[in-house]
């Protein structure tokens, strides 16, 4: 019983000093986070279709489509009839006094915006210990089990 004793008292002693001159650190507890946390807090962005009717925006949506469009994909036969719906609706946004090619323009910048936005992670939680609630989707087995994985926000969360 006493070199039990002992041996405990000299271990932690031993595990003390250890933590003194910087060799363990101490455990902290692991920084509870939501989902939005993952995402930074960025000020919005504002779509140029906002100032639109909602027969507007469908309108434009459709002509940016066909705007993509490389000259090849226009001329397919299952293209045909948005090409064609593309130019009826560009002339109507004309007759209402839009200028069509620089909402083409802004609402392609603000997509690439809307796109890149997605990439952007909170910085602020490298290096920490958190913990946040989710679902294990495996990717990759092996004998040993899962090697790679998703942590998604809900059951059902799929990568497709």
């Amino acid at each position: 019983m006493h070199s039990t004793l002992t041996r405990r008292v000299v271990t932690a002693f031993i595990a003390l000093l250890l933590g003194h001159f910087g060799f363990v650190q101490p455990l902290q507890a692991a920084k509870q986070i939501e989902w939005e946390t993952l995402q930074p807090k960025l000020a919005p962005i504002e779509s140029p279709i906002t100032r639109l009717t909602p027969d507007q925006r469908i309108d434009l949506e459709t002509v940016f489509w066909v705007h993509e469009m490389s000259e090849e994909e226009k001329l397919k036969d299952t293209n045909e009839q948005a090409v064609e719906l593309a130019r009826d609706y560009e002339k109507n946004l004309q007759n209402a006094g839009l200028d069509v090619e620089r909402l083409v323009r802004e609402f392609r910048i603000w997509r690439k915006a809307r796109a890149d936005r997605r990439k952007v992670v909170n910085q602020s939680l490298n290096d920490q210990d958190i913990r946040m609630a989710g679902y294990l989707l495996p990717l990759s087995f092996s004998e040993k089990g899962e090697t790679e994985f998703l942590l998604v926000p809900y059951f059902g969360a799929c990568v497709h």
